[in-house]
């Protein structure tokens, strides 16, 4: 709730042009301080990442008539191949594009463009799903160090219909290569559908497989 009334009070300021909420957990993350905590940095201009991310969303909006995020929830849906939790609000999986081993997605099933604009109930669910994946990533995934992101709409877009706010959890897990340095290409050695099902394994360690 306070991450959410600090989000609301930066993007009312009439200069404000984007709020990045995040979290960066582990030395290999760029922590700074032991303790847990999050951070929330806002800035004057829309930056070209973001810019970029709302730019191919309307051209898929224009191309289709539909929001590209309400697709890949559809699509995620009706694979199961990748969900990793999932609750009345939100469904947890990992994406069919993973950057990264083990990267999750957080995503609300209510059409959202901002974070602003959820409800105190969607929050406690998001807070439960977020919960359940971070604990999974320290069980099954070997603890490692993470950044987790909100990517929610800027204010020129905060009312645009193809876009759709959600949690990017990107563990630190592997090294960027010569060739994903020199191309801008990320190499994911690992399976998407394994990862997921590793993930959405609720056993205990200890338990013996039934397989």
């Amino acid at each position: 709730e306070i991450c959410h009334q600090r989000y609301d009070d930066m993007m009312r300021d009439e200069k404000v042009q984007a709020v990045f909420l995040f979290r960066n957990r582990g030395a290999s993350a760029g922590a700074s301080l032991n303790h847990s905590h999050s951070q929330i940095i806002a800035t004057a201009i829309v930056p070209p990442k973001v810019n970029a991310r709302e730019s191919a969303a309307r051209t898929y909006h224009a191309q289709t008539g539909r929001c590209p995020y309400c697709d890949i929830l559809e699509s995620e849906m009706y694979s199961a191949q990748r969900i990793v939790y999932q609750n009345d609000h939100f469904l947890a999986f990992v994406p069919y594009a993973a950057e990264v081993p083990f990267e999750v997605w957080v995503m609300p099933f209510e059409h959202r463009p901002d974070f602003v604009s959820t409800s105190q109930s969607e929050r406690a669910h998001l807070a439960d799903a977020l919960q359940v994946v971070l604990h999974r990533l320290r069980q099954k995934a070997n603890d490692p160090d993470y950044n987790y992101m909100v990517h929610s709409a800027s204010k020129p877009a905060k009312l645009a219909p193809y876009l759709h706010w959600y949690v990017q959890i990107r563990p630190r897990i592997g090294l960027e290569g010569g060739f994903e340095i020199a191309s801008g290409i990320l190499v994911n050695p690992s399976s998407p559908e394994t990862n997921a099902a590793i993930l959405r394994d609720t056993r205990q360690p200890s338990e013996p497989s039934t397989a």
